[in-house]
């Protein structure tokens, strides 16, 4: 299979979601954590903690990493998870 050429793994308006934490340093940690582990799958990737207010669940940060075209989040999702990684393809 051919290589994609770097455009196409920078760029896109999807990102894979690896979790959601109760605060920002812990989605940070998990970044760091995660990008140590896996620097061929997430290495050329930027994280994006993004604040969620969920009401009665309160402020969650969701940690996503990109960005990504579509089909390409799903791909990185399978990859991970095939890893036992957190993984959901999301809108950026």
């Amino acid at each position: 299979a051919a290589k994609p050429s770097p455009a196409a793994s920078t760029s896109g308006n999807y990102a894979v979601q690896l979790g959601a934490f109760k605060d920002e340093a812990t989605a940070t940690a998990e970044w760091q954590r995660l990008k140590a582990a896996h620097p061929d799958v997430l290495g050329s990737l930027s994280p994006l903690v993004e604040r969620a207010d969920l009401g009665a669940k309160g402020i969650w940060f969701r940690l996503k990493a990109g960005p990504l075209p579509q089909d390409t989040a799903k791909k990185t999702c399978v990859t991970l998870k095939s890893a036992n990684v957190t993984c959901i393809p999301a809108p950026r």
